[in-house]
């Protein structure tokens, strides 16, 4: 048990940057296999609703921990991060509305 504590201690930052690229991840590849389907549509919702708690939780915990290490820059750094998360996986279409504008900015 002490192993996996000191693990933990020492891991902490890795495995809450690790969580969020796999749940950032996990939410681009559900976007691009969206189809006319209902079932995809609903599978869609129901993984980005999923990763939208795992974010609160994961966000409520990285910056508890970062509270008790009294490190208030990275604690606000995570609280931001969580919120920019939670806002893209409750309103999807906002990436779709910004690779446009960028692609007008751009030419292409």
């Amino acid at each position: 048990m002490k192993k996996i504590t000191r693990f933990f201690k020492r891991n902490v930052k890795k495995i809450g940057v690790s969580a969020a690229a796999l749940s950032l991840s996990s939410a681009a590849t559900v976007q691009t296999v969206l189809a006319t389907n209902t079932y995809a549509k609903n599978g869609a919702t129901w993984v980005l609703d999923g990763i939208f708690w795992l974010a609160i939780v994961l966000g409520i915990f990285g910056a508890a921990m970062a509270g008790i290490k009294r490190n208030f820059a990275v604690m606000l750094g995570i609280v931001v991060v969580t919120a920019i998360v939670c806002v893209l996986c409750g309103a999807p279409e906002i990436l779709k509305t910004l690779g446009e504008e960028i692609k007008n900015i751009l030419g292409l």
